[in-house]
């Protein structure tokens, strides 16, 4: 296991999985994946920009329907910034998309970021 300033870098999920331990400046591994603007690449999203990656816990939470809204609602301030929002779930993309038009709807907001996808078991990201 790798250490930069005494933290862990890395951590063993089992034995054939390693996955990293991101700090607030690193740069987060690219990958490949479906969401509800389509297939994207990360970096291509990113493009030299700062993130912010928000993981919930289920569609239709409560409290995820106000942190998403809200993120949506900050729209000007992100870009005022240079920051690009991606927003990673495990339930299906069909479902992320029914969950939005309720977000808009009781958050009064319109959801423009991507929302992932993650259905792999156990999730990739989370």
């Amino acid at each position: 296991m790798s250490r930069r300033r005494g933290k862990k870098t890395e951590r063993k999920v089992d034995e054939s999985i390693v996955v990293p331990v991101l700090q607030l400046g690193d740069e987060v591994p690219n990958f490949v994946c479906d969401s509800t603007t389509g297939m994207f690449n990360l970096h291509d999203i990113v493009d030299g920009s700062f993130a912010v990656i928000i993981t919930f816990a289920r569609d239709f939470d409560p409290v995820g329907t106000t942190e998403i809204g809200m993120l949506a609602k900050l729209k000007d301030e992100f870009e005022a910034r240079d920051v690009k929002v991606v927003a990673i779930g495990v339930d299906s993309k069909s479902n992320h998309r029914k969950w939005i038009e309720e977000i808009q709807e009781l958050q009064d907001c319109e959801v423009y970021f991507p929302i992932i996808a993650d259905q792999v078991d156990p999730p990739r990201i989370m």
